[in-house]
């Protein structure tokens, strides 16, 4: 990671997460991966569908004809930024996810929370989805408190949008 700042919409002060020492960083990345794991049995466990989990088929990475908007926070941007780099962030310019590449999701490896919880096929109950959700949330909070990391939550195009400002070609 470099030292650029990324001040988030949401905060007025700027959210300094590109400067992270590496090997911070890549402690954050694997907590969240535990996280993601932890989701993804959850997901596995409790599905109301003998059909697999996502299947990155991209319907709901477009936000507007789906009509819902994916929240990220601090820990799921630094794992992200981790694992796709600098140089493959994209700015986020509609209400399509900009990794919705030839109608399938090109990060579908490295997706945030939400888009493992809210699977387009629906195959939790809105119940469980808010719990895990909620679960989620609380152990990302956690990593914050650990990590002295400030907590932001917000929604992808602004948290894109801002990591991108300014970068060559956004």
């Amino acid at each position: 990671m470099t030292r650029n700042s990324i001040p988030m919409e949401s905060d007025p002060d700027s959210l300094d997460i590109q400067s992270l020492p590496v090997e911070v960083a890549n402690q954050i990345a694997h907590e969240v991966e535990t996280i993601y794991q932890w989701i993804d049995e959850q997901i596995r466990f409790y599905s109301i569908s003998d059909e697999e989990g996502c299947l990155a088929c991209g319907k709901c990475c477009d936000f507007e004809t789906y009509d819902h908007r994916l929240f990220v926070t601090t820990p799921e941007l630094v794992y992200f930024l981790t694992h796709i780099g600098l140089d493959n962030l994209r700015a986020m310019t509609s209400g399509i996810c900009p990794y919705l590449d030839n109608g399938k999701c090109s990060i579908h490896v490295h997706r945030f929370a939400g888009c493992r919880i809210y699977l387009c096929k629906n195959t939790l109950s809105s119940q469980l989805q808010g719990q895990f959700s909620e679960e989620s949330i609380r152990r990302f909070k956690a990593i914050c408190h650990i990590h002295d990391l400030p907590y932001r939550y917000c929604d992808l195009k602004t948290a894109l949008n801002q990591l991108t400002k300014g970068r060559p070609g956004n």
